[in-house]
């Protein structure tokens, strides 16, 4: 070809077809380079921190099992359980609870005529406003008019009503009542009617509440 004359149109079509391929290679080698590079910084952090990252997991396993086998034993402690059961002219009412809970049975008023008081360790004074872990009464009113009593609570939102039945007195259909009953309380009370009189029983704080639903409840029996 003589000096100085412009490529033809073929040669420059010919240097395209090259040129694509080898952007894509280039590309793609970079690529590579950058994940390789990656690669190998992942692997020697992982060199470098290998026993502290092994420390690390080891010790969140230790507090995980720990803190299951803490759960474990206490309610393992709660058993064998301890048993209550009232006068037969009160419905003949039978629980189970604690062992480490104690009680007090007060059967000497006429109104209340079966009182019982539960809580860990010993039982506080009835009147020193302690939140107990479980109360039993017999109320000497009937089932709708204790009810009917809440209505005030139910509309200003103070408390909760849903049904309830006992698990093994499944014929008798009772309330569940959650919220304010006490004053500065927050009580779960069920109610259940017995004859013309009301039985109640109810955690008055909220970390007695599983022992209501998973031991208490389970257990009751009566009389209706």
């Amino acid at each position: 070809m003589p000096p100085n004359m412009p490529p033809t149109v073929g040669s420059q079509h010919h240097a395209k077809r090259f040129l694509m391929p080898f952007i894509i290679a280039v590309f793609l080698f970079i690529s590579a380079a950058v994940f390789g590079l990656w690669a190998f910084m992942q692997m020697q952090d992982y060199k470098n921190n290998v026993d502290q990252k092994i420390a690390v997991a080891s010790e969140a396993v230790k507090k995980k099992t720990g803190a299951e086998k803490d759960k474990q034993f206490a309610e393992e402690e709660k058993n064998p359980l301890k048993h209550f059961k009232g006068p037969d002219t009160y419905g003949s009412v039978d629980v189970q609870y604690s062992k480490k809970w104690s009680g007090y049975v007060d059967l000497s008023n006429s109104s209340i005529p079966l009182n019982a008081y539960f809580h860990p360790d010993y039982v506080p004074g009835i009147q020193s406003g302690t939140a107990f872990a479980l109360r039993i009464q017999v109320v000497n009113q009937s089932y709708d008019r204790e009810i009917k009593g809440l209505e005030a609570k139910v509309n200003n939102g103070k408390v909760k009503v849903t049904p309830f039945r006992a698990a093994k007195v499944p014929n008798v259909l009772g309330s569940r009542v959650v919220g304010e009953i006490n004053v500065g309380q927050k009580n779960t009370r069920i109610y259940l009617p017995l004859r013309d009189k009301t039985l109640e029983i109810e955690a008055q704080a909220d970390q007695y509440v599983s022992d209501l639903d998973n031991i208490i409840l389970p257990s009751l029996t009566f009389s209706p």
